[in-house]
Order: structure tokens, then sequence, then C-alpha cells
């Protein structure tokens, strides 16, 4: 190939760049010219628009019920975030009106109790929603938050949710299964540190009796071993009681529900923004099409 070419393959046409720099530039005017024009002559429509926003907005905001907010922070011991996010995000369906008389046999509750239940939701401790939270590591905690029509029972209710978690038929099998096996191991510990017991008794009784010195050991038999292994057994053991009375639950408490003795309101401020930037919206979107309506039937 060519240099002549190649130059020419190269070469940025400007004038090329330019033409479309300015008709970005002429669009973007003539659009903020016609935001002005609408604007200006649908001053009255944006008006309407705001008053009737802010008035929807003031309305939702004496109308919408008040409720109360309660979080409690849990640990768990089995599965995953993501799992406990799926099944409390089950039992949140269930919140519906239409749903209560469900929600109150899955969580073995009367119906009145069950009906005061708003919404149930969960977030990792830094408030993040627990569906998102990838993490695969156990022992970590969470929150449970729900919402209530009023702030009665909630002792009730933190039990319910509870059990409701830890006796679903896949991890009460697994944890009834891993508490046989620990219980097991218990017993093992005992057994063997119950003989560690009778051959220290028996070493101790040999020396003192013995006029051998009590420095002198058989290379066969090194009696601080005993003693090694016994200790052993010591730590296993408390090790295994901490997972039966720890993390004998799939789902433990670290701090219950708090319930506040007034209610949560929401804020004024935010529904009359809210409701009043829809109605200026709405309000120029009818502006711009009567003038686009103009245009085009002055054209």
């Amino acid at each position: 190939m060519s240099e002549r070419n190649i130059n020419h393959e190269d070469q940025i046409y400007v004038p090329g760049i330019k033409n479309i720099i300015k008709q970005i530039l002429g669009l973007f005017f003539w659009v903020f010219s016609f935001f002005v024009l609408v604007a200006n002559k649908s001053k009255l429509l944006l008006l309407c628009g705001l008053l009737i926003g802010l008035i929807s907005g003031y309305v939702y905001y004496t109308t919408k019920p008040s409720f109360y907010k309660a979080s409690m922070v849990v640990i768990y011991s089995e599965l995953t975030k993501k799992t406990y996010a799926e099944i409390l995000d089950q039992l949140d369906k269930l919140t519906t009106p239409g749903s209560k008389q469900q929600l109150a046999e899955e969580l073995k509750l009367p119906v009145e109790l069950a009906s005061n239940i708003l919404s149930i939701d969960a977030t990792n401790i830094n408030d993040e929603p627990l569906r998102e939270d990838t993490s695969s590591k156990i022992r970590q905690p969470f929150k449970i938050i729900v919402e209530l029509k009023s702030n009665e029972a909630s002792d009730n209710l933190q039990n319910a949710i509870i059990n409701y978690m830890n006796n679903s038929p896949y991890i009460k099998r697994l944890k009834e299964q891993q508490n046989k096996s620990n219980i097991e191991k218990i017993s093992f510990i005992d057994r063997e540190l119950s003989k560690l017991d009778s051959l220290k008794d028996e070493y101790t009784r040999f020396l003192a009796s013995s006029r051998i010195s009590a420095t002198f050991y058989n290379n066969a038999f090194n009696p601080t071993d005993i003693y090694i292994h016994s200790n052993n057994l010591v730590n296993q053991k408390a090790s295994i009681l901490n997972l039966l009375n720890v993390d004998g639950t799939a789902i433990s408490v670290v701090d219950g529900f708090k319930v506040p003795s007034s209610p949560q309101t929401p804020s004024l401020l935010i529904y009359l923004l809210l409701f009043g930037g829809m109605g200026l919206i709405a309000g120029f979107i009818l502006g711009s099409l009567y003038e686009a309506e103009k245009k085009i039937s002055g054209k």
C-alpha cells in the first residue's frame, strides 16, 4: 500500500466533525428554547399542575396510615443470607390483606396478631438489602425488620418468626442430626476422660509406691502425654458444648424486637416535593403537547 493511500485513510475530516457538533448544539438549543417557550406560554398549566400535585401530596400524607417499625438482630449457623432473604420474602408476600389467615397458620399466631403485620423485610448489618448480600460465611448477623399497625405482642411475633425459620423441614432435620452427632461425641469424650483419669490415678499410685525416680521415663510411655491428651479432650468438649448451646438452632436472636412507643409517620416535605414535582412534569407535558400541536397546525 502506498504512503499516499495510508495518509488518505488516516486523515480526519475536521469539517465533518464541526458539522456534527453544530447539529448537536443546534438540537440542544432548539430543545432548550422550546422548553422556555412552553414555560412562558403554559404558566397556568404549570401552576395548576403544581397546585394539584401539592394538594395530592398533602391528602396522601394525611390518609396514609402510620406504622410501628421494629427490627431484631439475629445470627445464623446454617445456609446463606440470600436463602434467609428468600424465606422472609415468601413470608412477606403473605402480609397482604387477603392472606392474613395463611400467614397466621404459617407463624402459628392468632389471626388478630397476624393482621397486625404490614410487612417483613431483612437487611444485613449495614442496612443493605439481604437478598443482595452474596457472602457465604456463616455465623454472621443480619436484621429482620417488620412494620406493624400497633406495638402490641412484639415478643410473640419475634418468637413466631424465629420458630418459623428454625422449624422448616430441611433445617430442622439438619440441626437434629448435627445435635445428635455432637451429643454422641460428648459421650465418647466423657468416657475417654474417665479412662484417662483412672490412668492418672494409677500412675500417681505407682509413683508413690515405686523406688524408681520420677524423672525417669521409659521410651514406650511418657506420662505427660496423658495430661496433654486429657487437656485436648476437655477443649474439644467445650467446643462441642458451645455448638450445642449457641449453634443448636439455625437462627439465634442477638437482640430482640424493640418497638417504639409512638408510631412512625411519613415526612410531609418528601410527599409535597414528590407530588409537586410530578404535577409540574404533568403540566409541562400538557403544555409541550399544546405548543407542538400549534406549530404543526401552523405549518
